[in-house]
């Protein structure tokens, strides 16, 4: 997680207006926007360095992976598209939104 702006708003409670579509699923999204607000994510400045001194090499690599706790998503991209759902929907009721809409 990469600490961010965008997180100090999900804790202010600022990223979703009243009435929006996204309302009902509010909590959830003000949860994810806060994980990268905890002890163990990453300062922006040193997210920062980290990727302008892995662009600026000679052969740059296609694909970055760094941040606290960026290994999660190498490990999820090997796993079935069933089991990242299932998970990303129980961590942020991504299902939700579509029954809380209909």
């Amino acid at each position: 997680a990469i600490r961010s702006n965008i997180g100090a708003a999900g804790e202010a409670g600022n990223l979703v207006p009243e009435g929006s579509l996204y309302a009902p699923v509010a909590n959830y999204i003000i949860a994810r926007a806060s994980l990268s607000q905890g002890p163990h994510s990453t300062p922006t400045e040193v997210f920062a360095s980290r990727v302008v001194k892995k662009v600026s090499q000679a052969t740059a690599p296609r694909y970055i992976t760094t941040g606290a706790m960026s290994w999660i998503f190498i490990v999820l991209y090997y796993l079935p598209l069933f089991i990242k759902e299932f998970l990303f929907n129980k961590r942020f009721g991504i299902f939700d939104l579509g029954k809380k809409t209909k």
